[in-house]
């Protein structure tokens, strides 16, 4: 499936980003959504300054990544095992991490994430930098 993304390469560009250019707008290649996952047409995307302090180096990141974490759209396919969730339903997304080994984690509080360490945060950042990985742009 090709989709328009605005693809973050390299954190830490001087300003003004409108000279050099730090994101790569383009049509792009993702594959469908693995099993417990979904794939969902953004229709709306928030990037706020957590974003902006990604692309100025303040908070690194893994890259290539697509900004804006907060967005909302439609449901276009499920993963395999995806039951609470039908194509065409309308959703919010939040990108929240989770380790799965803080207290938060372990009793399933969603909003709440212990970062009393980066390392947890880190491994889903590279989880998400895989499946971003596979994004090519194809133009």
């Amino acid at each position: 499936m090709n989709i328009t993304g605005a693809v973050l390469e390299e954190v830490g560009r001087p300003g003004p980003w409108a000279e050099t250019t730090p994101l790569t707008v383009g049509e792009l290649e993702l594959e469908g959504p693995p099993a417990g996952e979904v794939l969902v047409q953004v229709e709306a995307a928030g990037v706020c300054h957590s974003d902006l302090s990604v692309v100025d180096g303040n908070r690194p990141r893994p890259v290539p990544m697509l900004l804006g974490h907060e967005a909302c759209g439609r449901v276009t396919e499920l993963g395999a095992g995806v039951t609470d969730l039908r194509v065409g339903q309308r959703v919010v997304m939040t990108f929240l991490p989770r380790c799965g080994h803080c207290a938060g984690c372990a009793t399933d509080a969603s909003h709440y994430y212990d970062a009393t360490t980066d390392v947890a945060l880190q491994a889903a950042f590279r989880d998400i930098a895989l499946k971003i990985s596979t994004l090519r742009l194809t133009n």
